[in-house]
């Protein structure tokens, strides 16, 4: 085998690698976020519900309490998750980092145009200049990055955990002085 054929081979298992990685980080997000929801969505019922926290006699206090381990330990998980996910996305970088060595060293062209607008900032003069790319950057400038959509997610996540926490430990509080109902049954 060539050199050529190496480094297309190589190319080859970095881009299957890529996609298989992209495809596994992906649904591990949306199973984590449908899995959250479903969380809060059970949790706001069963909080809410009149009946299930005055007919329980340490309701009160049982609800609360279940909210903030749930809360404590999703939280845990989405800092850690987001940890996974920032070495995933370092991985995947380093995986486009090598393709474009063996696109310039090939002369291959099909991925220079997005390579360089993605790092337009890092990116001398002279190669800005190269090919029409100032022109291509002032048309399509690059969408904010995946990581800030990742971190936008996390802090959302977080915040609404927190904030079911809060609502759980207040709620009985409020069903008291709104209806008039005592902690016990």
């Amino acid at each position: 085998m060539g050199r050529e054929e190496i480094l297309l081979k190589e190319y080859q298992t970095c881009q299957q690698n890529i996609n298989t990685t992209a495809s596994r980080y992906w649904i591990t997000v949306g199973i984590f976020i449908g899995m959250n929801t479903a969380l809060w969505a059970a949790i706001v019922y069963k909080t809410t519900s009149i009946k299930f926290t005055c007919n329980i006699e340490w309701g009160w206090i049982i609800i609360p309490i279940l909210v903030t381990v749930f809360g404590g330990v999703m939280i845990f998980i989405v800092k850690y998750l987001g940890r996974w996910l920032d070495r995933v996305n370092w991985l995947m970088r380093i995986k486009y980092s090598r393709m474009r060595e063996i696109e310039k060293e090939l002369g291959m062209r099909a991925n220079i145009y997005i390579d360089s607008l993605d790092n337009w900032d890092r990116l001398s003069g002279e190669e800005k200049s190269l090919g029409g790319l100032v022109e291509l950057h002032r048309q399509h400038p690059p969408p904010a990055g995946e990581r800030d959509y990742l971190i936008f997610i996390y802090w959302c996540l977080i915040i609404v955990w927190v904030a079911l926490i809060i609502m759980a430990w207040l709620f009985p509080w409020l069903n008291i002085f709104i209806n008039g109902n005592s902690l016990k049954y």
